[in-house]
């Protein structure tokens, strides 16, 4: 090899150890975070929806269009405010909230 090439071939080599040293000494010699990958589960499905229905929307189902008798009951009013959601059960109802309880029970 030619002195001009080996010459060459050093100063690549220490500027090389050189940018290393200056990586390490920038990150306080820590590694690299890992990267925050979120697990995908395939097998979960999305949660089918809850439907508000009933002639006074007193009716908190999962099946949309669902009709009842039409009578009306001062109950039903509480229902207004009320949130139709799945319960821990896995059913659509409505969630019981301090609301709710004090509104049904006042009627």
């Amino acid at each position: 090899m030619s002195k001009t090439l080996l010459s060459i071939l050093t100063v690549v080599i220490l500027v090389f150890i050189g940018a290393l040293a200056f990586i390490a000494i920038e990150n306080n010699g820590a590694k690299p975070a890992a990267q925050n990958t979120p697990t995908v589960n395939h097998q979960q499905t999305a949660t089918p929806p809850c439907f508000v229905g009933g002639c006074s929307n007193e009716i908190c189902s999962d099946q949309q269009g669902v009709v009842s008798s039409c009578i009306y009951k001062a109950e039903y009013s509480c229902y207004k405010t009320a949130t139709c959601e799945r319960q821990t059960n896995g059913q659509c109802g409505w969630t019981e909230t301090v609301e709710l309880t004090s509104c049904l029970y006042g009627k």
